[in-house]
C-alpha cells in the first residue's frame, strides 16, 4: 500500500524545488508556494483550507508540478518512485 505522502518524499527524494523557478516550468507563484509549503510539511486540508481550494485540487497541483518536472528532465517520477517501492 502508498503512503498517503509520498508525493512529498519523491519531491525530497529527488531534490524537485530546485526546478521550481526554471522558466519553461511556467507555474504560478501561488502553485509554486503550494508546492514549496507542502514539500515542508502542510497537508493537502491544510493547504486548501489556505487557499480555499479542495484538498484533491491541492494534490492535483502537487501531482502536476511533479509531471512537468519529469517532462523537463525526462524522469517518470511517480512511476520511479513506486518501482523503488516494490522492490
Amino acid at each position: 500500500m502508498e503512503k498517503a505522502n509520498f508525493r512529498r518524499e519523491i519531491i525530497k527524494d529527488y531534490a524537485l524545488l530546485e526546478y521550481l523557478d526554471l522558466p519553461e516550468l511556467k507555474y504560478s507563484e501561488k502553485n509554486k508556494q503550494i508546492v514549496k509549503r507542502y514539500a515542508a510539511g502542510e497537508t493537502y486540508s491544510e493547504l486548501a483550507k489556505c487557499y480555499n481550494v479542495t484538498a484533491n485540487a491541492i494534490q492535483q497541483r502537487i501531482e502536476h508540478f511533479i509531471r512537468q518536472v519529469g517532462k523537463i528532465t525526462g524522469e517518470k517520477y511517480i512511476e520511479k518512485y513506486r518501482n523503488n517501492q516494490s522492490m
